[in-house]
Order: C-alpha cells, then sequence, then structure tokens
C-alpha cells in the first residue's frame, strides 16, 4: 500500500467519499460550508470558552481565516463573544441557546445522514476504518503537524 499509486488512489477515495457524505448532510444544500460551521460549533462545545486562535488551531488553519468563520456564526447569533476580563484582547468564545440548539438538530441529522451513506459497508469493515482514522489523527496531532 505504501506505493505511489496506491497513494494516489487513497487521495482519490478521500476526495469522493468526502463529497459523498457532504452531498448527504441536509445543510449542505444550502450552505457548503455548513460542515465546517457546524465542526467549528463542536469544537467551541466541547471546550472550555475557547479563545480564536484555539479554533485556528483546532481547525488547521489562520488566524484571520477563523475570524471569519466565527463571525459568520456570531452574525447567525449562533454564537457569543465574551470579553475576557483579565485581557481586554482576548474574546472567549460559547455557543448561544440558538446555537446549541441548531447543533444538537444538526448532530442527530447528520448522524442519520452517515448512517445512510455507510449502511452498506460492513460493521467490522466500519470499526477498521475508524481504528485507522483514529490512529491517523493521533499521529499528526502529536507531532504538531
Amino acid at each position: 500500500m505504501r506505493d505511489k499509486a496506491s497513494f494516489e488512489e487513497l487521495s482519490t477515495l478521500f476526495f469522493s467519499v468526502r463529497q459523498v457524505v457532504r452531498a448527504n448532510l441536509p445543510e449542505a444544500q444550502s450552505d457548503p460550508n455548513a460542515w465546517l460551521h457546524f465542526e467549528t460549533m463542536k469544537f467551541i462545545a466541547s471546550s472550555e470558552a475557547p479563545t480564536m486562535r484555539e479554533v485556528a488551531a483546532h481547525l488547521r488553519i489562520t488566524a484571520p481565516s477563523a475570524t471569519s468563520l466565527v463571525n459568520h456564526l456570531v452574525a447567525r447569533k449562533f454564537v457569543r463573544q465574551t470579553v475576557c476580563a483579565t485581557d481586554k484582547r482576548i474574546k472567549r468564545l460559547s455557543l448561544t441557546t440558538l446555537g446549541k440548539r441548531r447543533l444538537s438538530e444538526h448532530c442527530a441529522r447528520s448522524t442519520e445522514a452517515l448512517r445512510r451513506v455507510f449502511s452498506r459497508v460492513p460493521h467490522g469493515e466500519l470499526e477498521a476504518l475508524a481504528r485507522a482514522l483514529r490512529r491517523v489523527r493521533a499521529v499528526h496531532s502529536s507531532d504538531g503537524q
């Protein structure tokens, strides 16, 4: 699996599976960035009032890109920015009540969409895929890439 042809196939497979998944996510038709928006909201919800810099690091994007992304979520009233009491330059992020509700609804719809997409793949193969993807993530998160 380590020859050039195999990695070229892997690249194509990642791209095509991503397209299938995105096409089946409910919000993808109306908002091509829905997946990124909701992944950002998941990170904010699971973190302790993260900063813009932490969002950028988590998503592996530049600070200006994170600012633009979060500002979009703020404008839609999904995310709230609060100025840090000890350092006025820092803004802490949290989900609004509306943001929490939309994220919960999205997660339910996305789970069902993914269930449909992967329904024909045997359970053991899905488990193996999940293990492999967790391993890739772990290897690259530990070396700072």
